[in-house]
């Protein structure tokens, strides 16, 4: 997986490519860990390039939208494989997806 990011105004854009599994998920685990911050105003997840997520993977979101303790943090465009799997873990609840 290759994780690309931009961050403009406080705002942290993170696009992702690849299998969010058990593999990558340590790489972007530790990638959150030195951007998500205080100052971070909003955090975008771009997933045109993920055809797959774990449920490694999708705890590495929740931690993400733990840290941002209340601050909007997104899904964006997500495949349909994907959406099932956040919908079946509950996460279409949590996480705003678009």
């Amino acid at each position: 997986m290759t994780i690309d990011f931009t961050s403009e105004n406080n705002n942290l854009s993170v696009a992702l490519n690849g299998r969010l599994d058990s593999s990558s998920s340590g790489d972007l685990e530790c990638f959150l860990e030195g951007k998500i911050n205080e100052q971070t105003a909003s955090l975008t997840f771009d997933f045109t390039n993920v055809d797959f997520i774990s449920s490694k993977g999708l705890r590495i979101l929740v931690e993400a939208y733990k840290k941002m303790d209340g601050r909007p943090m997104s899904i964006v465009n997500a495949n349909t494989s994907v959406k099932e799997i956040l919908h079946l873990s509950g996460l279409l609840k949590v996480f705003h997806v678009a």
